[in-house]
C-alpha cells in the first residue's frame, strides 16, 4: 500500500473535469443479494439475541459498466468474468465530491443574490414554482448524534422514486430509506439502527445521485 505521504494527488483537475461532475453520471442499481451472501459467516452477522441476522434480498449498488467509463481502476473482473466495484476506494471521491459542491454552493450563494432579487421581483410566479421543482438534501441536524437526527429535503412532484442510501466508511450499504413524501420533508434517522461512527448517505431521485453527505453517529 502506498504510504499517505507519498500518495500522488487526483489528476482530475488538471484535466479541468471535477470529480463530482464524474459521479454524477453513475446510476444506483438494484440488484438481488446471492444466495451464499445470505447467509450468516460470522459472529458480526448476528443480532443482539443471538439469533441469525435476516438481510434483505435487495441490495444496491453502482451500475459497474458506467463505473468503468469515468474511473476503470475501481472495476475488476477475475477469471471467471465476476465483476466486483472497489467501494473503499470511491470514499475519498465521495469526500471530494462532497468539498467540490460545497464550494460551488458558496461560490453561487456569494454572487447570485443580486440576481436572484432582480428575478424575484420580476417573475415571482416562476421563482416561486422554481423552488418546489427543485431537489435538495439538508445536512442532517444535529451532527454528530447519540439519539436521532433529522434530513430536511425537497422532493419534486413529479418525483417516480426517491431513496436516501446510507453506506459505512467501507462502501457497504447499511440502510435504505425510501422517500414517499413530495415537496418539503424530512427522514427522522435513528442511532440505534446504526453503529457509533461515520456514515455517508446519498439521495438517489429516479435511479440518479443528487446529493451525498456526511453523518456521524456517536456513542450514547
Amino acid at each position: 500500500m502506498t504510504p499517505l505521504a507519498n500518495a500522488i494527488p487526483s489528476t482530475d483537475n488538471e484535466n479541468n473535469e471535477r470529480v463530482s461532475d464524474k459521479l454524477s453520471q453513475l446510476q444506483a442499481v438494484q440488484f438481488l443479494r446471492d444466495e451464499a451472501e445470505k447467509k450468516p459467516s460470522d459472529s458480526s452477522q448476528t443480532s443482539e439475541a443471538g439469533g441469525e441476522a435476516k438481510l434483505s434480498p435487495i441490495q444496491y449498488g453502482l451500475n459497474p459498466k458506467q463505473l468503468k467509463e469515468v474511473y476503470p481502476e475501481l472495476v475488476y473482473e477475475d477469471e471467471d468474468g465476476n465483476i466486483s466495484i472497489n467501494y473503499v476506494e470511491m470514499v475519498p471521491l465521495l469526500v471530494q465530491s462532497i468539498n467540490e459542491l460545497s464550494q460551488e454552493l458558496a461560490e453561487l450563494k456569494g454572487t447570485s443574490s443580486k440576481k436572484a432579487k432582480k428575478k424575484a421581483e420580476a417573475t415571482a410566479v416562476n421563482e416561486t414554482a422554481s423552488e418546489v421543482d427543485l431537489v435538495r438534501m439538508d445536512q442532517n441536524k444535529p451532527n454528530p448524534f447519540s439519539e436521532s437526527t433529522v434530513i430536511t429535503l425537497n422532493i419534486p412532484k413529479n418525483t417516480q422514486k426517491a431513496n436516501i442510501f446510507i453506506y459505512d466508511m467501507s462502501g457497504k450499504q447499511v440502510k435504505a430509506i425510501p422517500v414517499s413524501e413530495r415537496g418539503e420533508t424530512n427522514i427522522t434517522v435513528y442511532a440505534s439502527d446504526l453503529t457509533a461512527g461515520m456514515y455517508i448517505y446519498t439521495l438517489v431521485v429516479d435511479g440518479k445521485v443528487v446529493v451525498t453527505r456526511k453523518m456521524i453517529v456517536s456513542e450514547a
